[in-house]
């Protein structure tokens, strides 16, 4: 009979790599979401322009932006190792906080 050692895969204190990747892909489409919504949201806010049929503004091209390019990097880091990952994900969850916090102290959202 064996004995399971402390980072055994059975240990819910070490989860699983493929848990790790569910959650961290669960919080990217957390913030990709949140980015989409308070793009929706500020568009909503915005007076239609007749003449193009458009509400966008250079705060909503922002976000829209940042949406493409942390998508587009996130599949891009398929290959990457977990703890890159994971580092990119806590650090465009900051990089979101600090825009939205200040586009919002602004007035423009």
């Amino acid at each position: 009979m064996s004995t399971t050692t402390a980072n055994s895969k059975s240990d819910p204190a070490f989860p699983s790599t493929s848990a790790q990747l569910q959650s961290l892909e669960r919080r990217m489409s957390a913030l990709s979401i949140r980015v989409a919504t308070d793009r929706a949201d500020a568009r909503e806010k915005l007076t239609l322009v007749p003449r193009i049929w458009t509400r966008d503004s250079v705060y909503t091209e922002q976000l829209e932006q940042f949406q493409i390019s942390i998508e587009q990097t996130w599949i891009g880091l398929r290959g990457a190792s977990m703890k890159k990952k994971e580092s990119y994900v806590e650090t465009m969850e900051g990089v979101y906080e600090k825009m939205i916090t200040t586009f919002k102290a602004e007035g423009w959202l």
